[in-house]
């Protein structure tokens, strides 16, 4: 079977989304905990036309297609994740590039101002970040086959062309077809994050939207302005500490 195995878990979760941003609407939930740690869980389901474009790029057989084949391997990304430190609550595929995981970051390694999240307990604030700094960081881990996939996308992000949205739309409806472009154009990439104690502001900078319910905030940011951005986007929550 034809399986793509990531070097760390976080370099996967980034081709996970990276794949997921043209066929879905990726979603986290980040949980944070009293100590400052936080569980994060991703839950991506990729389309069938994502799949088959998949399938035809890695010569899947039909066989393979059927077995419901990965290009990921659970078990070795549940491995690096633990050799990393992380605690892992699970890891699962489905589909091609359809995954689930759930995983814990310890305070002591979220370090570094272009970490993908971070907390302030004494503050009662959580920081995320998402840029190409991290993204590219992140990327450089994958092996040289794994991001043949990544090149599927052509993403700003990644080849470092300067194109803003609608010229990334229409290079994208130029090679694809209308159906992935128009899944590009409506998908957001939705967070959640849930506070030990009630969320007093939200803010998502430069661009985005926040949103908060008692001790929830909520996040969506449209997925091609994070494949085009240059700059990394923040967004701040603010909890009774």
């Amino acid at each position: 079977m034809k399986k793509r195995i990531m070097n760390t878990f976080i370099a996967s979760i980034v081709l996970l989304f990276a794949l997921g941003l043209m066929s879905c609407s990726p979603k986290t939930d980040v949980f944070v905990q009293p100590s400052g740690d936080a569980v994060v869980t991703i839950n991506i389901t990729s389309s069938k036309v994502m799949d088959t474009m998949i399938a035809n790029f890695g010569n899947f057989s039909e066989e393979e297609t059927k077995e419901n084949a990965s290009i990921f391997d659970a078990e070795q990304i549940k491995t690096e994740l633990e050799n990393s430190g992380f605690k892992v609550l699970h890891v699962k595929t489905n589909s091609l590039a359809g995954i689930s995981a759930k995983f814990k970051i310890y305070n002591k390694q979220m370090q570094g101002e272009n970490a993908f999240v971070r907390t302030d307990m004494k503050k009662g604030l959580l920081y995320l970040s998402i840029g190409p700094q991290n993204i590219q960081e992140f990327v450089q881990m994958l092996s040289e086959e794994d991001r043949e996939y990544l090149d599927l996308l052509m993403a700003p992000v990644l080849t470092k062309e300067k194109l803003n949205e609608k010229e990334y739309e229409a290079m994208i409806k130029a090679t694809y077809g209308d159906t992935l472009a128009n899944e590009l154009k409506k998908s957001k990439f939705s967070i959640s994050v849930t506070c030990p104690k009630k969320v007093m502001g939200i803010q998502v900078k430069p661009f985005g939207k926040g949103k908060k319910n008692g001790t929830k905030a909520f996040i969506q940011i449209p997925l091609t302005r994070i494949l085009c951005v240059q700059e990394p986007i923040y967004a701040e929550v603010k909890f009774r500490p």
